[in-house]
């Protein structure tokens, strides 16, 4: 059985895998990393290529808002005050 937390992982992988799709991109195995706070830029706008808020997403472009399933809104609550640091991408040392 998963824990809350490993649902809320896989659920937000399968909802990326499904937006790929629809732009017929291959499905991922994980979930790739990304910068807190950053909607583009984030696991789950890295994975779609679009624009992920806290609550809706969109193209990258100005387009329409639609809303997020809980799971994916869980999930990036989660990532967002670090309690997904294995998804948190590392700031490079200059």
């Amino acid at each position: 059985m998963l824990s809350d937390r490993e649902e809320i992982v896989k659920e937000t992988l399968a909802w990326c895998n499904s937006v790929r799709a629809r732009y017929h991109k291959s499905p991922l195995n994980v979930l790739p990393k990304g910068r807190i706070a950053d909607p583009h830029s984030c696991p789950c706008g890295a994975a779609t290529d679009m624009y992920v808020g806290a609550r809706y997403y969109g193209l990258k472009e100005g387009g329409p808002n639609y809303p997020l399933p809980s799971a994916v809104i869980r999930f990036i609550r989660l990532f967002d005050n670090g309690d997904l640091p294995e998804y948190i991408e590392k700031r490079k040392e200059v």
